[in-house]
């Protein structure tokens, strides 16, 4: 569109030029006789004129935008949308970039200085936390025309919406921090139920920000704190625990092992006891019948007859004793 104008517009400047001099140089020279110079002067004087009222009231609103008409009488409540659009010349036309945008509440300016604005909230069991949180927007199109009158309406010359991030998304994700994190413990907002808890925070500023025309598109619970003093309390606390438990365990297992040593000592001594028995047993039925010891040396014998040498020829015989 600017190279269509930027045409027209030399094309007409270029036609006056050339008009101009012909009608000059035809004075100086009356016997030479150039193109119509006037004819061409008239015809570039229209397509300027033309190309003045052209850019003048022909607008193209990008598709990352929506268009604002203003009016002497006021802003006018229907939006322009992408593509090109005729408007009177006395009115004006305001984009409104109507793309997502990312507020976090940390975050890192543009000169490289880093912006700490989290947002502390005390949880469920009154312990307060520090947590940081991505929000991503953007303006609802249709309602282009509320946002610029009630919100202030332009952007900044870097294209940012700054008044609004600053007076309209930070206190509401502070608001929804706040409620939400009251209704959870700081070790779920810690680790247990992050997920959840961003889900919460989202539909509390869906519903917050609905009401200035704004639209939540999704929310990230990038950090969830505690405290460093209190942060690096828990730590010892988790590692004293952790000791604790290790301490536990193995007075487990040596009461364990004692148990164990107990019982195999009471095997033992039933063992014995056992024994000793079986022995008093024996004793008693020798001591009782004679016979007993004569059975003994028969259940022991291999049916072999002992035999003693005390020299080359000679042997010794044991009596067997005779059963009854």
């Amino acid at each position: 569109m600017k190279f269509l104008f930027f045409v027209l517009y030399a094309v007409s400047i270029a036609g006056l030029v050339y008009a101009v001099a012909a009608l000059f140089f035809e004075r100086k020279n009356a016997a030479s006789r150039l193109p119509p110079a006037r004819s061409i002067g008239a015809f570039a004087g229209f397509l300027l004129l033309i190309t003045i009222v052209m850019d003048a009231c022909i607008i193209v609103i990008k598709p990352t935008d929506v268009g604002v008409l203003e009016t002497p009488n006021g802003i006018v409540a229907e939006e322009l949308h992408t593509g090109w659009h005729f408007i009177s010349p006395l009115n004006k036309m305001h984009p409104m970039d109507k793309t997502i945008w990312v507020y976090s509440t940390i975050h890192d300016t543009k000169d490289g200085r880093a912006v700490s604005d989290a947002i502390w909230a005390a949880c469920s069991d009154r312990i307060k936390m520090k947590f940081d949180v991505s929000t991503n927007w953007r303006i609802n199109p249709d309602k282009a025309d509320v946002i610029y009158v009630s919100l202030g309406g332009d952007q900044t010359q870097d294209g940012e919406y700054t008044w609004i991030e600053e007076n309209i998304i930070r206190p509401a994700i502070k608001n929804a921090v706040t409620d939400v994190a009251s209704k959870y413990t700081s070790d779920d907002a810690y680790v247990r139920k992050r997920e959840e808890v961003a889900q919460d925070i989202e539909r509390h500023l869906k519903t917050s920000l609905s009401k200035n025309n704004l639209v939540v598109e999704s929310v990230m619970l990038r950090e969830a704190n505690y405290d460093p003093g209190y942060q690096e309390a828990i730590n010892q606390t988790k590692l004293a625990e952790q000791e604790a438990k290790k301490q536990i365990e193995v007075t487990k297992q040596l009461a364990e092992k004692e148990l164990q040593a107990e019982k195999n000592k009471q095997i033992a001594i039933k063992q014995a006891e056992g024994e000793a028995e079986a022995i008093r047993i024996k004793a008693n039925a020798i001591s009782n019948n004679a016979k007993v010891l004569d059975l003994e040396w028969i259940n022991k014998w291999n049916g072999e007859l002992p035999q003693m040498m005390t020299g080359s020829n000679t042997s010794m015989l044991m009596q067997m004793p005779t059963l009854k």
